[in-house]
């Protein structure tokens, strides 16, 4: 005896739960998938921010061995002195090199350039300028160890300054690091800014920020880069006469 047919309606139910025991099998597999997408997203972030910051060492360093000396910090600076247009124009190949793709670019409007004060959320926005100010039209979200471009104003003392990217200890030295401006001279004293999201106008405070979780890359004299937790900033050799100093980061 044949089996009596399902009626349309019942296979039309089991259609549906078949169906919903599909959904129910891709939400599961999705929430185990995600976070480790959202990792591996991070990681090529990370990853691609240290290549960058490479390229910014690289071409200061061929700036150095093209013309023996570090760069100088024009009096006044322009978009004909300063160290972003220079490298631009000369050694820097690429200038998606100066964005940390952690942060977001920004568009240089047509008139004047961002400031730390206009900045809400350092950690993760870039800095800019138009082509009329020092900054040329560029936007990036890396610094300069000011203590490492000298300064043309013959009243400024050059004793914390460095003459060369070779003296010293270079693999302790940094020379560009992630940052909210385009420049910094820490010192030691400088204290931990309260608000690593937000970080402060001093040499630190513009470095000392949660882009990386709590850490920033920074690339060294001597060429190498890496991933510093924020404490460790305390203990490079910022300038000449830069003390170590340990500190404890909230």
């Amino acid at each position: 005896m044949n089996p009596k047919p399902l009626r349309r309606r019942d296979r039309l139910a089991f259609t549906l739960i078949e169906l919903l025991v599909v959904i129910a099998i891709i939400a599961v597999l999705a929430g185990m998938l995600l976070p480790a997408l959202n990792k591996a997203k991070e990681k090529a972030k990370a990853v691609q921010s240290l290549n960058n910051i490479r390229q910014l060492g690289l071409s200061m360093r061929i700036y150095f061995d093209d013309f023996q000396k570090v760069m100088q910090y024009g009096n006044p600076i322009n978009n004909q002195n300063f160290w972003i247009p220079v490298i631009q124009k000369t050694t820097l190949k690429d200038p998606k090199a100066l964005i940390c793709p952690k942060t977001t670019p920004a568009d240089p409007p047509s008139n004047g350039f961002g400031t730390f004060s206009v900045n809400p959320l350092p950690a993760f926005s870039a800095w800019w300028g138009n082509a009329g100010s020092f900054i040329g039209g560029h936007t990036g979200s890396y610094a300069l160890n000011g203590w490492a471009q000298l300064p043309s104003n013959p009243a400024t003392s050059l004793n914390n300054y460095f003459r060369t990217l070779d003296e010293g200890r270079p693999d302790n030295q940094p020379l560009f690091s992630d940052a909210s401006w385009v420049d910094t001279w820490p010192v030691h004293t400088d204290r931990v800014p309260p608000n690593l999201q937000t970080g402060e106008n001093t040499g630190m405070g513009r470095i000392a920020l949660a882009r990386h979780g709590k850490a920033i890359d920074v690339i060294f004299m001597d060429g190498h880069a890496e991933l510093a937790k924020l404490e460790r900033l305390w203990t490079f050799r910022w300038n000449v006469n830069f003390v170590a100093t340990n500190v404890v980061v909230p």
